[in-house]
């Protein structure tokens, strides 16, 4: 990635796969979510990104006209829900063992999280020096809280 690239700065902050006590989506459900992260200055157009967890089709679920403000957080829930307009929703939903992976227009992998096996509630993501980490109290749309242990 290059470091005047913006697009180099969205990635996957936090992941939750067994979601039984955090955020509700708007049909009362409690869904699996990722969340991305604008670490950088610029605003960044996600018009032609993809998120998947099938290596064999990277363009799974194409993320909608949506921009990212620097230093802000996007919340999709994986429902398998497949809406793009006010709460967005991908077309699938996770296992242990899975990957979340974010693609740009050109299939060119820019992050991914291997979701572990965990207690429920339980989410994975990165703390401020990157490394992966798990969350006791998931923190969609926040910065990630106290970390439960460094991932390995």
């Amino acid at each position: 990635r290059s470091m005047d690239d913006p697009f180099s700065n969205v990635h996957i902050h936090e992941v939750l796969y067994r979601n039984e006590h955090s955020v509700m989506d708007e049909d009362g459900d409690r869904s699996d979510f990722v969340e991305l992260y604008n670490g950088g200055d610029e605003v960044v157009h996600l018009d032609g990104w993809y998120l998947s967890d099938d290596p064999d089709d990277l363009m799974k679920w194409p993320i909608p006209h949506v921009s990212m403000e620097p230093g802000n957080y996007l919340l999709v829930f994986l429902s398998g829900k497949d809406r793009d307009e006010g709460e967005l929703h991908a077309s699938f939903s996770l296992r242990a063992g899975e990957t979340v992976v974010l693609y740009d227009s050109v299939s060119r992998r820019y992050d991914a999280l291997l979701i572990p096996e965990t207690e429920g509630n339980v989410s994975i993501g990165r703390d401020t020096s990157g490394a992966i980490v798990y969350y006791s109290h998931p923190t969609p749309l926040e910065e990630n809280g106290n970390p439960l242990s460094t991932g390995k």
